[in-house]
């Protein structure tokens, strides 16, 4: 037997109030507790209080016998922070199995693919996912979608899962279908068809159309911008956040992180 259920199990008993009563008993009732009664029978009102001959014995109620509705509003109280809580570990406990999930789809999707400085290519996803998380610390799909917002536009190209693969294994890895509706349109609108957009200003306005999107884009550029970036690539960014405007829901920290950077 468990230490806790020991010390449990101890708990009722001392907590526990027997009485010594059985069928055939005197006792005695009424205002001034004269009036003579035979116990007959010994039993339990809805709520499961005690009764002798049909008649509640207690004075009292206890609460956690009643339903909820006829708590005192003290208790509700405690109960629904108490239900907040579990719900609250709940959903951390489920985003944390979603996450790991996702990166290892986003690690095999980019399996053996490597930066333009001979580094491991998933690094990229986490530093975009770790730069939204600084700005956006509650925005858990932006978080998600920051793992993944390279899989279908790479994934494919390095021959190790195919994008209906991917798409499958991304469907199965997040609970929320909420969530996986929205980062699955806005992981279309960060995926980056040169031959369709040759014009990347036509494509970063497009993403920036994108709520999610936008948020993810903005860190991966901070990201890009910061990490040995090549003179094209500063000036391609630069000139396309000249001429493409900024959505106003993006933090304003995350955009003078990335003015800082830009100069």
């Amino acid at each position: 037997m468990s230490k806790s259920l020991r010390k449990y199990i101890k708990h009722v008993i001392l907590e526990t109030i027997e009485l010594d009563i059985e069928a055939g008993d005197v006792i005695l009732t009424g205002k001034f507790k004269n009036k003579r009664k035979v116990v007959k029978d010994i039993g339990t009102d809805e709520y499961g209080h005690p009764t002798i001959n049909g008649v509640s014995i207690l004075k009292i109620k206890i609460e956690k016998l009643l339903p909820k509705n006829k708590w005192s509003a003290k208790s509700k109280e405690e109960a629904n922070e108490t239900i907040k809580y579990i719900r609250k570990i709940l959903i951390e406990k489920i985003q944390a199995e979603d996450f790991e999930d996702v990166m290892q789809t986003a690690q095999l999707a980019h399996l053996g693919q490597k930066r333009r400085d001979g580094s491991d290519y998933i690094m990229h996803p986490v530093a975009v996912q770790k730069i939204t998380k600084k700005h956006y610390p509650e925005n858990f799909a932006a978080q998600i979608l920051a793992v993944l917002h390279d899989t279908i536009e790479d994934g494919p190209s390095q021959g190790n899962v195919t994008e209906e693969e991917l798409r499958q294994t991304i469907r199965g890895s997040i609970t929320d279908p909420m969530d996986l509706e929205r980062i699955e349109i806005a992981l279309d609108f960060m995926t980056h068809d040169k031959t369709a957009q040759p014009n990347y200003e036509d494509y970063l306005e497009g993403v920036f159309s994108n709520r999610l999107a936008a948020i993810v884009k903005m860190s991966d550029l901070i990201h890009n911008l910061s990490h040995n970036p090549s003179e094209r690539q500063v000036h391609k960014y630069k000139t396309a956040l000249q001429n493409v405007q900024i959505p106003g829901y993006i933090a304003q920290s995350q955009i003078d992180e990335l003015m800082k950077i830009l100069g």
